[in-house]
């Protein structure tokens, strides 16, 4: 109690300082704090975490007809973000709680290309599915191209006219536009 101003809390048995709340029915002890200096079972490594959660799927008509993909896409299986991307969290070895949240997708790439292929850069899914973890399928661009492509498979505005030819138009700084919206606002 002199030590910690409180009967009922440990340190973290890992080092860290952390303290910790237990019941004072629990005997002296050994406890860790969540994520702390014990992992559950043996470490397993990123590329065999990610090759467990996924199942192929056909790829999709976009990647086939934009890009000439024919083998099956790499879907993830495991957690997403609010985005609709794969996540995996992956540990720093040799260090207690360090580790980060990668997206399994720059995840493929990298382990297909080497760690930092995708640096300053987006990586591109060509068949057009955002849990696809197929290699084949990615490809690392510019946030610029990235937009453009995205923009590419938008065959029509909120309104549902076509952008064609004669329907669209394009604004100074190169956005598309529908020509019956501007007409309709004047």
């Amino acid at each position: 109690m002199q030590k910690y101003s409180d009967p009922n809390k440990v340190k973290c048995g890992c080092g860290c300082g952390e303290l910790i709340t237990v019941a004072a029915s629990i005997a002296i002890a050994v406890l860790y704090l969540d994520g702390h200096g014990v992992m559950s079972g043996p470490a397993v490594s990123p590329a065999v975490k990610l090759r467990n959660g996924l199942v192929p799927q056909p790829v999709s008509e976009r990647g086939k007809i934009f890009y000439g993909l024919t083998g099956d896409c790499q879907v993830w299986t495991g957690p997403k973000n609010k985005a609709g991307y794969g996540t995996m969290y992956v540990w720093v070895s040799g260090q207690k709680r360090k580790g980060r949240n990668v997206q399994v997708h720059r995840l493929a790439y990298e382990l297909a290309n080497g760690e930092g292929s995708a640096l300053n850069l987006t990586i591109d899914h060509l068949c057009g599915v955002p849990l696809c973890c197929n290699r084949r399928h990615l490809e690392a661009v510019t946030i610029g191209e990235n937009l453009r492509r995205a923009a590419m498979v938008i065959l029509a505005c909120a309104q549902g006219h076509p952008y064609n030819d004669e329907n669209t138009d394009y604004s100074l700084d190169g956005h598309r536009r529908c020509r019956h919206g501007i007409f309709q606002a004047e």
